[in-house]
């Protein structure tokens, strides 16, 4: 069974319409982390995870699973803040 945090990760990148070697070259990773972190086969750092939740715009807290996406997480996403720019 695949844990919380390589679920939210691959489901938060494919929202974000990335392929594991955006992400990577996002966070300055390789490609062959982010496919490891999604399949449970390495853990990431926590420099990893502060690049990831960064790269996904995301609190490390929802990545882990200890919270779900809350509107501060939609507000750190720069897309986001652009379409609300001037209402």
């Amino acid at each position: 069974m695949r844990s919380r945090f390589s679920i939210r990760l691959k489901e938060r990148r494919n929202e974000l319409g990335m392929r594991q070697g955006d992400l990577a070259e996002v966070c300055d990773l390789t490609p062959a982390a982010i496919s490891q972190f999604e399949t449970d086969l390495r853990k990431p750092s926590y420099e990893s995870l502060q690049k990831l939740s960064t790269g996904l715009y995301v609190t490390i807290d929802f990545l882990i699973g200890r919270k779900e996406l809350e509107t501060e997480d939609y507000l750190a996403d720069s897309r986001v803040a652009e379409m609300l720019e001037g209402c």
